[in-house]
């Protein structure tokens, strides 16, 4: 009994870590990474392109987010939705469309000001509501 639970152990390490070589603990999401997107985020910058983005912001630990106080004639590329860190300076979002996609993400060093870059290389910045 003891030698099949190494056996299975042993199995399930060796799928998960062959994922791009990386080690099981690398490929889920760290609850380090999770923790300084948690929160209600308010839209610092207002140039044009951002129009579509939302002036607030909501991220639950789960991997869930949704847009707050939304005008409701407002179309917004981000409503509700997940979102998925991809190491430390990606982020997958699941946008209105149902699209899932990829942008950058950057954190001030206090973890107050979040910056997210489009594929467009638009960057929406946030800043953490207190």
């Amino acid at each position: 009994m003891f030698i099949k639970i190494i056996v299975i152990l042993f199995a399930v390490y060796s799928c998960t870590a062959n994922q791009n070589n990386k080690h099981p603990k690398d490929i889920l999401m760290s609850p380090v990474q999770i923790k300084p997107i948690v929160g209600v985020w308010i839209k610092s910058s207002s140039e044009s392109s951002e129009h579509n983005y939302p002036d607030k912001l909501f991220f639950k630990e789960n991997g869930l987010f949704q847009a707050i106080d939304k005008p409701e004639s407002t179309f917004y590329i981000w409503d509700v939705g997940t979102y998925e860190f991809k190491g430390k300076t990606k982020i997958l979002i699941s946008c209105a469309s149902d699209k899932i996609v990829a942008y950058g993400i950057k954190f001030s060093k206090n973890k107050q000001v979040m910056t997210i870059t489009d594929e467009q290389k638009c960057k929406v910045q946030y800043h953490k509501s207190e």
